[in-house]
């Protein structure tokens, strides 16, 4: 029995999501325990015996509640459905009838155990995540979590290698399984795959800004700098489902015409990038300005174990460079994050509001630095108690 409700072979291809939430299929046998005594004769365990194969055009004696499998087996994928495939004969029970929000269940008639195993073929609509890490001359740089194709694949993922050109590249994953054909589909390209498909897709908005592929949520340090307008955001390139968070990259020079430049801040081993702010560093306080250069600043959380605030700064606009002494503010607490930054001008300094989960309630600690490098706490906020909104993630403070 293959019950497959939302196969994803996802890997330097990445494949499609038909449904919204997992559900629990339940499937419930009615057996009769023909082994319990102990001086019951002794069954030769040869040949198999089949309970069912779902090959008819109904469920037979099978006892069905809800519309989740429908009034008989499946002969593949149903409406709405990815690929369904691996399932043996040419019909399976398929609970994704009328979509992944369905629920049922399906009862087997009562039958006698004979052998000492009962076999289940059953396909599941998630495969594991592979960790995924790419080392430049042995020393690790990217780790992800993803989900490679194994076969057909439905859209390509890239990850942009030129800043390590002529260096030794070895992508690594955790583990597969010893027939996979997975990392057959990962090839290296001087060109975007598929891109004369991108941003023509019926579907996809033209007004606002979208990535070329994957999920973005969370905006991230929006600022102006070198002439032009710089949106950084909250990016997963290799699913269509929160996860991997990578700060992405465009640029505009009137708001409404961007040009997405690629990520800039990728998951290392602090963890992976969640939401923070951007300031251009005028004046030079933290050093890392060059030329006469003022640098633009990237302040973000690195969501590991520990959780902690990070720094990352370039002096082009383009090429960004992860400060060497991260993290730059350890953990508060478990979970800390969002480090909105801004230049104080009376004061002469930065100040950094973080949110911080704190005693059963959220906060808001406030946080100063003459240079964005060196902070010190300088009061807190409280919010809602936990399960409420008030001061709950992101927080922003600006002068009215």
């Amino acid at each position: 029995m293959a019950a497959s409700e939302r196969q994803r072979r996802i890997g330097a291809a990445v494949m499609t999501e038909s449904g919204r939430a997992r559900r629990l299929v339940l499937l419930v046998l009615a057996v009769v325990c023909g082994l319990c005594d102990m001086g019951a004769e002794i069954v030769e365990a040869s040949d198999d015996l089949l309970v069912a194969d779902f090959e008819g055009e109904t469920y037979g004696e099978w006892q069905v509640t809800g519309e989740a499998f429908g009034s008989g087996p499946a002969r593949g994928a149903l409406p709405g459905q990815m690929s369904v495939d691996g399932f043996a004969g040419v019909g399976l029970v398929n609970s994704f009838v009328g979509g992944d929000d369905a629920t049922g269940t399906l009862t087997s008639p009562v039958f006698r155990i004979e052998r000492g195993y009962l076999s289940f073929l059953i396909g599941g609509g998630r495969s594991d995540q592979l960790a995924l890490q790419l080392l430049v001359d042995g020393e690790p740089v990217v780790q992800n979590e993803i989900e490679l194709a194994d076969g057909a694949v439905d859209w390509w993922a890239p990850l942009d290698i030129s800043g390590w050109r002529d260096r030794e590249v070895t992508l690594r994953v955790d583990r597969l399984h010893e027939d996979s054909a997975a990392l057959q589909n990962v090839g290296e390209s001087d060109e975007l795959r598929d891109v004369a498909e991108l941003y023509g897709e019926p579907l996809r908005g033209q007004f606002h800004f979208s990535p070329r592929r994957g999920w973005n949520n969370d905006p991230n340090g929006c600022v102006y700098y070198n002439g032009e307008y710089h949106l950084f955001f909250q990016h997963n390139p290799y699913g269509w489902s929160w996860g991997n968070m990578h700060w992405g990259h465009a640029v505009s020079r009137d708001l409404v015409h961007w040009e997405e430049l690629g990520d800039v801040l990728q998951p290392d081993e602090l963890g992976p990038m969640f939401s923070g702010s951007a300031v251009v560093d005028w004046n030079n306080t933290s050093g890392f300005g060059a030329d006469g250069r003022p640098p633009l600043v990237l302040i973000y959380t690195a969501a590991g174990s520990p959780t902690v605030q990070c720094l990352a700064y370039s002096t082009d606009g383009r090429k960004f460079v992860k400060y060497a002494g991260n993290p730059v503010l350890g953990e508060v607490t478990g979970g800390n994050r969002d480090p909105k930054v801004f230049w104080h001008a009376d004061t002469r300094q930065w100040v950094m509001v973080l949110y911080v989960e704190q005693r059963g309630g959220h906060t808001v600690h406030f946080f100063v630095s003459p240079n964005l490098r060196d902070w010190k706490l300088a009061s807190v906020t409280e919010g809602d108690a936990v399960g409420g909104r008030y001061l709950f993630e992101c927080p922003d403070f600006f002068e009215l």
